[in-house]
């Protein structure tokens, strides 16, 4: 029988053999909200969705990390659909709605896609409330994000 070590840093749940370096580096990461989303950056970018869902159970406050990494245009392919999958499974929570006013903002982002992911998450709260916000994206300069918001009403009206 082999096993993997494993060691908890913070709110961090690290397996594998690492450096003294990379410990260290996690250390200081562990108390600041950048570390946080280099943390579910790694793990999303593995596929870890349960260990990211997990920490933001521990930590709600996390879930503003999510909405960050959803709008970062740098960010992998891969660990924005694990975004998309917590968003999907938080989305009616009580903690989700700490992160809609950020959402909110998004909806006018420079970014076609941020304004349009915006705008799909917030269908996902299945909350009426949000749809004046949403119709004004039928006028969107970009039609992906109309027909986004216009799937997103017929969602938040159904």
């Amino acid at each position: 029988v082999r096993s993997v070590p494993w060691l908890r840093i913070g709110p961090f749940e690290l397996s594998g053999s690492r450096t003294k370096k990379e410990i260290s580096l996690w250390v200081q990461r562990a108390s600041s909200f950048d570390g946080i989303s280099e943390y579910l950056s790694e793990i999303l970018s593995e596929g870890k969705i349960k260990d990211a869902s997990k920490l933001i159970s521990h930590y709600p406050q996390a879930l503003e990390n999510v909405i960050d990494m959803m709008a970062d245009p740098e960010e992998k392919i891969n660990v924005r659909l694990g975004v998309g999958v917590i968003i999907e499974e938080m989305a009616e929570t009580e903690a989700f709605r700490a992160v809609i006013p950020r959402l909110l903002d998004y909806l006018s982002h420079n970014d076609a896609r941020i304004r349009g992911d915006a705008c799909h998450y917030l269908s996902l709260t299945k909350d009426p409330v949000f749809i004046p916000k949403i119709e004004k994206l039928l006028a969107d300069d970009s039609e992906e994000v109309r027909e986004i918001a216009q799937d997103s009403l017929d969602e938040l009206r159904s």
